[in-house]
């Protein structure tokens, strides 16, 4: 809500500067309908064009660290954008936002009827690359840690950024979905790692496979 209402007030100042600009223009000259053939467009198109342009982000969702992305993991197609554009109407105009606000609260993965349609969801990015000095002097070598599954060595950094990402879905989207995908990793990785059984706590086992493959793969 917070970048909707940031993108409308850039919005709002963009338009009231084409009023400005068209009214000095065209003031003597009766052509000030013609600042309407280009500001309606404007108002209209705004949003969509800034999720095409800015890559899923508007000003309003890149200040506000959003943007939004395929459920499926890929990146949103031209059409998906349309999707969400068109039934904005509903969800946000005629309906003064209250479709939006119920479906956001009501599903799984907070979506909105154009998000549902489009099979798109609004995210928040986080800076997953980010570091601190204390979190350098803290890693581990082999000569200081003693891996649990040495055997995770087999698996590609690829495999193991995928388990990151799982671990980070489970904690920043917290739902039923993601619990699930969590539990059937653990216990495929465990079964190839020829374990007897899946550790209980599934989410420590994936940390520390983690942790294990870091130290064994510097």
């Amino acid at each position: 809500m917070l970048s909707y209402f940031v993108d409308l007030i850039v919005l709002a100042v963009c338009v009231m500067l084409m009023v400005i600009a068209f009214t000095g223009v065209f003031s003597n000259t009766g052509y000030n309908y013609a600042m309407y053939l280009l500001i309606i467009p404007f108002f209209l198109f705004y949003s969509l064009a800034q999720e095409i342009i800015l890559n899923g982000q508007s000003i309003g969702k890149r200040l506000m660290s959003l943007k939004v992305v395929k459920i499926t993991g890929k990146e949103p197609t031209l059409s998906d954008y349309l999707i969400r554009w068109a039934f904005r109407f509903i969800d946000i105009w005629f309906s003064f936002g209250s479709i939006g606000i119920m479906l956001i609260s009501s599903t799984d993965r907070q979506q909105r009827l154009g998000d549902l349609l489009a099979n798109t969801a609004v995210i928040k990015l986080n800076p997953w690359a980010s570091v601190n000095l204390e979190e350098i002097l803290s890693i581990h070598s082999v000569d200081t840690y003693q891996p649990e599954y040495p055997d995770v060595k087999k698996y590609s950094e690829q495999d193991m950024l995928f388990v990151k990402q799982v671990l980070d879905r489970v904690k920043n989207f917290n739902n039923t979905a993601h619990h699930e995908a969590l539990e059937l990793l653990a216990e495929r990785m465990a079964r190839q790692l020829g374990l007897e059984s899946t550790p209980s706590d599934k989410i420590q086992f994936l940390k520390t496979l983690l942790k294990d493959y870091v130290v064994l793969s510097r």
